[in-house]
C-alpha cells in the first residue's frame, strides 16, 4: 500500500496536483515518504514546514545525499545560507561526484561572502568535468562576486560561442557587462535571460535595471507585458517604485487562479501598509498566513499589522512565537520589541537600550593616508567609480539616491581595503563594551570575533533619505560618513541625520523616534541590527556619502 502511494502521490507532485499529493502521503512515516513530503511543501513554497519535513527525512536516513541535497536547496530558498552549505556538505560526504550538490554548495557560499571556499568547489568541479557547462558557470558566478568581472566575462562568453546560451549564462554574463559598464550590452543578455526564461527573479532584474538606470519607459513596458503568473510581483514592484494606488490597479488585475495565493495577498497587505491602510493590511495579511501558516515573510506582514490596528497583545504573541523559531532573526526582536513599547510594557528598557548600545566613534586615520580628510575624500572618489547607477533599488530603504551594486568585502581597491581594515578598531571597542549578558539578544552573541556580512555605499542626493528599517540577518550594523552636506553640520533641521526607535509604519499610538545623531564626516556609529533606524532627508542639493556594513559572530 505505502509504495502504491508513494509512486501515486510523486505523480500527483509532477503533475502539479499537491493537494492530491498530500493526500496520498497522509499517515506515512517513512525517510522516503518524508522526503516527498517535504518536496511537496517546498514546491508549494511553504518552505518552513518543507524544512521540518527534510529534518525528519534526514534523520531516518542519515546518508541519503538527495535528502541532503534538497534539505539545502530548501535551505537556500529560504535565505539560510549557513543551514544549505552545512546540508550540501553532509551530501557531498556521502556522494563526492555529486556535482549539483557541489555547484550549489558554492554558491551558497559566495552568498556567506566565503570566497576561497567557493573558488575550490568550483575548481573541484572544474577538476571533475573539465569544458563542461555547469562548471565553467559556477567558476564564471565565483569570478564575479569576487569582483573579477572580466574573468566573469570571458568565460561566458567562451560558453556562449560555442552554443551554451542557456538563460542563466546569460543572465550572469548580464551582470558582469554591468560591473563592467557595459549598460546596454548587460541588458541586452538579461533580456535574452528574460524571454528565454520569464520568471521572477530574471523579471525583477531586468526591471531593477531599467529602474536604476532611470529607463521610465522600459521599466513601465516591461510590467504591462509580463505573464499573469507574475502579476503579483508586477504589483509588488509597482509600490517599490513609490505608487502604491498603481499597484492596487495591478493587483485587482491579477488572474483568479493566480490572486488567492500566499504571495499575492503578502503584496496587497504591503501595498495597504503603504498607504497607511491598517485594516485592509491586517485583513490581507491574515489571508497570506491563513494560505501559508509557515512562511516567515506573511507573519511579519500579520505583525506589522497588528501593531498598525493597535492589538499589541496580538503581535507581541505573533512575534515571540516567531523569535522562538528563529532566535536570530532580527525582524522578530524588533516586531516584539514595538509591541512591549506600545504596550508600555517594562521589558522594553531592558530590549532597546539607545543610549547604551547605539555608539559613534571617529575612524583611526586609516594606513597610508596623512588624515581623516585625505582619507575621505579618496574614498568618496572611490565609492563613485564602483557606483554603477544614478538611482535607488527597488527593494531598499534607500529613497532619491544611489547605491553601489555590490558588496565592497569583495573589491581590491586599495582605498576600500584601507576602510574594511580600520573599521576593526571601532568594532572592536563597541564588542568591548556591550559584554556578554546572556539575557539580552545583542550581547548573547558575543564572540569576541565578528565576520563582515556585507559592505555597500550610498551617495543620497537632495530629498534623499532612508525610510526606517532593521537588518534582518545582521547582528550588529553601522554606518560609517565619509561626506556630509553643510546642512547636517550645522543648523537645527537635523537633515541628514541618523535616528533611532521608529517603526516603518504608523502605529496606534504613534512611536516617534528615540534618539537621532548629528554625524560628521568620519564618525562610524555602531547599533543593534535589530534596532529602527531612518535618515531625516536632506534637502540643500548636496550629497551625503555613506559606507555601512552589517555583522554577525564569528
Amino acid at each position: 500500500m505505502s509504495d502504491s502511494a508513494l509512486r501515486e502521490a510523486y505523480a500527483a507532485m509532477q503533475g502539479g496536483d499537491l493537494e492530491r499529493a498530500r493526500l496520498r502521503l497522509r499517515g506515512l512515516d517513512s525517510p522516503m515518504a518524508l522526503h516527498l513530503s517535504a518536496l511537496v511543501e517546498k514546491r508549494s513554497g511553504r518552505h518552513q514546514r518543507a524544512a521540518e519535513l527534510f529534518e525528519r527525512a534526514g534523520a531516518g536516513d542519515p546518508h541519503n545525499p538527495e535528502i541532503a541535497n534538497n534539505q539545502g536547496l530548501n535551505a537556500r530558498a529560504m535565505g539560510d545560507h549557513a543551514a544549505a552549505v552545512e546540508a550540501f556538505s553532509r551530501a557531498l560526504a556521502v556522494k563526492p561526484d555529486f556535482a549539483s550538490a557541489r555547484q550549489s554548495l558554492s554558491r551558497s557560499l559566495v552568498a556567506l561572502e566565503r570566497w576561497q571556499e567557493a573558488e575550490e568547489q568550483a575548481h573541484a568541479l572544474l577538476a571533475a568535468a573539465p569544458g563542461e557547462r555547469k562548471a565553467l558557470y559556477t567558476l564564471a558566478s565565483v569570478r564575479l562576486e569576487q569582483g573579477d568581472a572580466e574573468a566573469a566575462d570571458q568565460i561566458l562568453s567562451r560558453l556562449i560561442a560555442r552554443g551554451d546560451a542557456a538563460p542563466a549564462i546569460h543572465f550572469v554574463r548580464g551582470r558582469a557587462k554591468l560591473e563592467l559598464d557595459r549598460l546596454e550590452d548587460g541588458i541586452s543578455d538579461l533580456q535574452k535571460a528574460y524571454e528565454q526564461a520569464p520568471d521572477e527573479l530574471a523579471l525583477r532584474t531586468l526591471a531593477g535595471v531599467y529602474w536604476m538606470s532611470r529607463q521610465r519607459q522600459a521599466f513601465d513596458t516591461l510590467l504591462a507585458r509580463a505573464p499573469a503568473p507574475l502579476g503579483a510581483a508586477v504589483a509588488d514592484m509597482l509600490r517599490q517604485s513609490g505608487e502604491p494606488d498603481a499597484a492596487e490597479e495591478r493587483w485587482r488585475q491579477i488572474p483568479d487562479t493566480h490572486r488567492d495565493t500566499a504571495q499575492a495577498w503578502r503584496v496587497k497587505s504591503n501595498i495597504h501598509q503603504d498607504q497607511g491602510r491598517a485594516g485592509a493590511a491586517l485583513e490581507a495579511a491574515e489571508r497570506a498566513v491563513a494560505r501559508d501558516p509557515a512562511d516567515p515573510v506573511g507573519v511579519d506582514l500579520l505583525a506589522s499589522a497588528q501593531l498598525m490596528c493597535a492589538r499589541s497583545h496580538e503581535a507581541l504573541e505573533t512575534a515571540r512565537i516567531m523569535r522562538a523559531r528563529q532566535p536570530l532573526a532580527q525582524n522578530w526582536i524588533a516586531l516584539e520589541a514595538t509591541a512591549l513599547r506600545q504596550l508600555g510594557a517594562p521589558e522594553y528598557e531592558h530590549l532597546v537600550r539607545v543610549e547604551e548600545h547605539v555608539r559613534a566613534y571617529e575612524l583611526p586615520v586609516p594606513e597610508g593616508y596623512d588624515s581623516l580628510e585625505q582619507f575621505n575624500a579618496e574614498f568618496a572618489a572611490a565609492l563613485d567609480r564602483h557606483r554603477r547607477f544614478s538611482f535607488h533599488p527597488l527593494n531598499q530603504s534607500l529613497r532619491r539616491g544611489a547605491q553601489t551594486a555590490r558588496s565592497l568585502t569583495s573589491m581590491q581597491d586599495p582605498v576600500v581595503r584601507a576602510y574594511l581594515a580600520a573599521v576593526d578598531g571601532p568594532i572592536r571597542a563597541y564588542m568591548s563594551q556591550i559584554g556578554r549578558d546572556r539575557d539580552h539578544p545583542l550581547s548573547a552573541r558575543n564572540t569576541g570575533e565578528y565576520t563582515m556580512a556585507g559592505c555597500w555605499s550610498v551617495r543620497l542626493q537632495g530629498g534623499g533619505r532612508h525610510v526606517d528599517h532593521i537588518h534582518p540577518q545582521g547582528w550588529i550594523s553601522s554606518a560609517y560618513y565619509a561626506e556630509l552636506p553643510e546642512e547636517t553640520l550645522s543648523g537645527d533641521s537635523k537633515a541628514g541625520w541618523i535616528r533611532f526607535g521608529q517603526p516603518p509604519f504608523p502605529c496606534d499610538p504613534p512611536l516617534p523616534a528615540e534618539r537621532w545623531i548629528r554625524p560628521k564626516a568620519g564618525t562610524l556609529v555602531l547599533f543593534p541590527s535589530f534596532l529602527w533606524h531612518g535618515t531625516e532627508p536632506i534637502y540643500d542639493g548636496s550629497s551625503r556619502v555613506t559606507a555601512p556594513f552589517d555583522l554577525v559572530p564569528a
